[in-house]
């Protein structure tokens, strides 16, 4: 059947074909028009250079952050927050993906494994600790591998002492993800080694 549907003749050059299944909304074609435009403009010209001096794109992150692109699925109620869904957040990592690989990562771990697991399974107290207390430029660190246990939760070994003030934790992690770079993190540790 489908390949009947693609071989019938169209009036229209085949550059000017399109296969696509379905139409954005107009809201996500805007925002995939943006980064696009971003993309073209200000992080194309720098990406050879970034990946050559293996240097952070501090700046472009930044850039992004006035875009409303680092906290994307993150509720509008915090600072930088766009609340958007993840299809937003796809569109966004492919477009800045096309003009730097190491760029669109950044941007999608960033979103996908902290602010976007923080806003979804962080307490009121914690969502406004720290969405409240740094810029949505600030990168935050994600903690799961270990050497002996890579991403298995259930054989993790660092653990979680509740103490009158908060957590101890005693532990050691491996591959943390934007360490460098951030200021919070979310670590993953047992408080109860036996629950499996």
């Amino acid at each position: 059947m489908f390949h009947k549907l693609l071989s019938v003749p169209s009036p229209l050059p085949c550059a000017f074909r399109h296969f696509s299944i379905c139409e954005l909304p107009p809201e996500l074609a805007q925002l995939q028009q943006t980064c696009r435009a971003f993309v073209d403009s200000q992080l194309k010209p720098i990406s050879a250079e970034l990946d050559r001096e293996s240097r952070f794109p501090k700046e472009t992150i930044e850039q992004l952050a006035d875009l409303g692109m680092m906290r994307v699925t993150v509720g509008p109620e915090y600072p930088g927050g766009s609340g958007q869904g993840m299809l937003a957040l796809s569109l966004i990592v492919e477009e800045l993906s096309r003009g730097c690989g190491s760029t669109g990562s950044i941007v999608s771990i960033h979103n996908c494994l902290y602010a976007n697991l923080l806003d979804r399974v962080g307490s009121r107290e914690q969502k406004d600790r720290f969405f409240r207390k740094y810029s949505c430029a600030t990168l935050g660190a994600f903690a799961l591998s270990e050497a002996d246990a890579g991403s298995d939760v259930a054989a993790l070994s660092t653990r979680a002492l509740e103490v009158e003030d908060g957590f101890v934790l005693n532990g050691t992690k491996a591959w943390v993800t934007s360490a460098l770079e951030a200021k919070s993190g979310i670590i993953f540790a047992t408080v109860n080694p036996e629950l499996k």
